[in-house]
């Protein structure tokens, strides 16, 4: 229907055939699951039910033989070396811990060391940017004050030329009056 639809461009609409199809084939997939998971099911019996008759076959003497065999793997008895080497592989664990132990010390030590560094860093650049600030400050200042000492020098200087030029106005309109 799919490519119908995409041949033709047009939905086409399911018709009753179509459904029951599509059940029957869902269905069937089902069917197929179910029967998988029953196959499963009936091998594992297969396999426990050899295992049963394995053992009903078995002899008297085999059946002992099993067992024993199974009681000596449940009920090992250790020995001092035995002991001995657990105590010694347990003593090996713990220096080896102690070791690690000792390692991650050393490295937050080292790490404390970097950071109380850095911050050691830092604050001297901070001690030396404020220096510096202050140094510029300073010479703004100083540039300040400079720069008003040369404004007050020509204003003075400004100031004796407009007296000059005063002084001659008035000498230049006393002459004009008396010729008058």
């Amino acid at each position: 229907m799919a490519m119908e639809e995409r041949a033709n461009g047009m939905s086409l609409r399911m018709t009753e055939v179509d459904e029951a199809i599509e059940a029957i084939i869902g269905l069937a997939e089902s069917a197929k699951e179910e029967l998988a998971q029953a196959e499963g099911e009936r091998s594992q019996v297969i396999e426990t039910a050899k295992g049963v008759r394995k053992r009903a076959m078995e002899r008297l003497g085999e059946t002992k033989e099993r067992e024993k065999g199974e009681r000596v793997k449940k009920r090992r008895a250790y020995s001092g070396a035995d002991t001995i080497s657990l105590l010694h592989y347990k003593g090996e664990m713990e220096v080896k811990l102690r070791q690690q132990e000792i390692d991650l010390k050393k490295r937050e030590l080292e790490l404390r060391e970097l950071e109380i560094s850095k911050l050691s860093d830092e604050r001297s650049f901070e001690w030396e940017m404020r220096a510096r600030e202050e140094a510029n400050r300073e010479q703004k200042w100083k540039l300040l004050l400079e720069t008003q000492q040369q404004m007050i020098c020509m204003m003075q200087q400004l100031m004796q030329q407009m007296k000059e030029q005063n002084s001659v106005l008035v000498s230049l309109i006393s002459k004009v009056n008396d010729k008058i």
